[in-house]
């Protein structure tokens, strides 16, 4: 591997991005791999920018974080990325680090306050497909999976729901930081759209996004399709004269008595959380 350049291909989004944390000794690369649960990357070895300048070490606090870190947790205490060709850190503890970088040279990042939570609208409004039991449209004040509702529409609808919220910032906040969307619980998969950009579909915790690039001065609108499977419409239809069954299929085991234990969590469930976290320029 001498003279190669690690790169991590995202399976999930066909992105593929620059490895500025490594360390190359005696023909071997060393770089850290942090992965969601779930999560996965291909590790590719290129030969471009084979001399470009990078990260080979790291610590905070006089603690080693890079080659040798035994920290663990959703994000690492800080990632070097590089953003429109230039390095960043992004910080998620705070502290102060140090770097060395492979032309001898070192930084200094120092990091305190990380995370300021951006408020959501109190209110979410969601649209059902009323073709599949549910009403079309409702005002929710809590988050709660679908399983939840008394309303029979809601309790066994299988389908996609569209949620619609918003929340307002300025782009003088967004400086030094980076805006991150956490969905907290939900059942099966969203597809999340900031001021009408379309990320790529989230099947996987933590359902997480970076939509930093996307946010406008002042208000943003947000909106969340998620999609059920449907064993809970099968369960709800069990209960209907065929006439009636919104669904056909040769499956009869959702008929039986004691099908409700098979009814599955469904929905945004939540909290859904608006963070943003320090993003700092590398010299």
């Amino acid at each position: 591997m001498s003279g190669k350049v690690p790169e991590f291909w995202d399976p999930q989004t066909g992105g593929i991005a620059l490895v500025l944390n490594y360390l190359e000794e005696n023909g071997n690369i060393t770089l850290p791999v942090h992965l969601a649960p779930q999560g996965s990357v291909f590790v590719m070895f290129s030969d471009k920018g084979s001399k470009s300048r990078h990260v080979v070490k790291i610590e905070k606090e006089m603690k080693s974080l890079f080659p040798i870190n035994d920290d663990a947790g959703i994000h690492p205490p800080i990632e070097i990325k590089e953003i429109a060709g230039k390095p960043v850190a992004d910080v998620y503890q705070a502290g102060s680090y140090k770097l060395w970088w492979s032309d001898g040279t070192e930084s200094s990042v120092k990091a305190a306050g990380i995370s300021i939570e951006v408020l959501l609208a109190p209110a979410w409004t969601v649209h059902f497909d009323s073709a599949w039991g549910a009403p079309g449209t409702m005002t929710l004040d809590q988050l709660k999976s679908w399983t939840s509702f008394a309303e029979e529409g809601i309790k066994y609808y299988s389908g996609k729901a569209t949620y619609e919220n918003s929340f307002t910032i300025s782009k003088s906040e967004l400086k030094g930081k980076k805006l991150i969307i956490n969905l907290g619980q939900l059942r099966e998969m969203a597809v999340v759209r900031i001021n009408g950009h379309r990320f790529n579909l989230l099947w996987t915790p933590p359902f997480e996004l970076d939509i930093t690039d996307y946010i406008v001065n002042g208000k943003n609108n947000l909106e969340i399709d998620v999609i059920n499977l449907w064993p809970n419409r099968l369960i709800g239809d069990g209960k209907l004269p065929k006439s009636q069954r919104k669904t056909k299929t040769n499956i009869i085991k959702f008929d039986a008595s004691g099908a409700e234990n098979y009814l599955r969590e469904s929905g945004l469930i939540g909290p859904v959380t608006l963070n943003l976290t320090t993003r700092i320029n590398l010299k």
